[in-house]
């Protein structure tokens, strides 16, 4: 991560009216981070401290979801809930929604004996 130091020099040359490539090379910095922080995607840290919580938000309590000792909402239990897990099919194939044909049922019935 390059310091508040470099990112105040690119602002500063680029408020001169250098170009990004000049400015780029110049600082010996990427072209991409001067246009990262010429869009000002990219600002010195002092600008983003504000945003930091310094202190918890509040207290620590069990989580109904799953138990665990949180400050609400519980991330752990959000994440959970809006990530999609591949369940692997029942033993039978009706249990699977399947429709197979004579060959098709006994090959599928002897791949599931094997797992």
């Amino acid at each position: 991560m390059l310091s508040d130091a470099v990112v105040e020099a690119v602002q500063g040359l680029l408020s001169d009216g250098y170009s990004q490539r000049a400015v780029a090379a110049m600082v010996h910095v990427s072209r991409g981070f001067v246009s990262t922080v010429a869009s000002g995607k990219r600002v010195a840290s002092e600008a983003n401290r504000t945003t930091v919580l310094s202190s918890p938000s509040g207290p620590q309590v069990r989580c109904p979801g799953c138990g665990g000792l949180v400050q609400l909402p519980c991330v752990a239990c959000r994440t959970r809930a809006t990530t999609t897990h591949r369940t692997p099919p029942g033993d039978d194939v009706e249990a699977a929604a399947l429709q197979l044909v004579d060959g098709h049922r006994t090959r599928y019935e002897a791949i599931r004996r094997k797992l």
